[in-house]
């Protein structure tokens, strides 16, 4: 545990999940404002989703508490596991790539009053500080363009710029989405496999008239 200023940081547990949820939902809807791709569903039940982050053996949580009452005003939660890195995605499972063990930042989040350097510095003093204990090779980190002040802040504890990341936003009013990879039917297997063997039939028919 830290002290800067009255502002404490410690790992979180589920007792916190409760404190916690408001400053989640406070955190997503700051992000919803810079993608609109982003948008979140009414009357969500953010409690049960801290407490299912908190429950995971890949997440940890660290809060930042303030003052003698010891209020949580911030959080970040990480992730880690163990992964090859591959460029493809789920049902390739060969890499050219050896394993390695990845770390990265699902959300942090101060409320704006607190949003002080050093208060903001003892929660990731507290992730690195895990990184270290469990060995983890390389931390990846997608920040906002907006958040200058993360970017300051990341780059004063060694972290350097290895990509930039662009998107764009379509608006689809049809939500009947097309399957990603549609599935062939038998009956189209089997006229695949007819016509097959039809070029085949005719392939030998000429070789015997020649």
């Amino acid at each position: 545990m830290g002290l800067i200023n009255m502002y404490y940081q410690r790992r979180a547990n589920l007792d916190d999940a409760k404190a916690i949820a408001p400053l989640w939902m406070a955190f997503l809807e700051e992000r919803s404002q810079h993608d609109p791709g982003m948008v979140l569903k009414p009357d969500f039940d953010f409690v049960s989703y801290v407490k299912q982050k908190l429950e995971s053996p890949y997440i940890y949580g660290f809060i930042l508490e303030y003052g003698e009452h010891k209020k949580i005003v911030g959080f970040l939660f990480v992730y880690v596991h163990d992964e090859t890195p591959s460029l493809d995605y789920d049902g390739v499972t060969d890499s050219p790539f050896q394993p390695r063990r990845l770390g990265g930042a699902i959300g942090l989040y101060v409320e704006e009053k607190h949003r002080q350097p050093d208060a903001i510095c003892l929660l990731v003093e507290g992730a690195i500080a895990l990184a270290q204990k469990l060995k983890i090779s390389d931390i990846d980190l997608l920040i906002s363009i907006e958040q200058t002040g993360v970017h300051k802040l990341l780059e004063r504890f060694g972290f350097k710029k290895a990509a930039i990341q662009y998107t764009q936003h379509y608006e689809i009013k049809d939500k009947n989405l097309p399957p990603l990879k549609p599935q062939v039917s038998q009956s189209s297997k089997f006229i695949v496999i007819n016509i097959k063997s039809v070029y085949r039939s005719i392939m030998k028919t000429l070789e015997w008239a020649n």
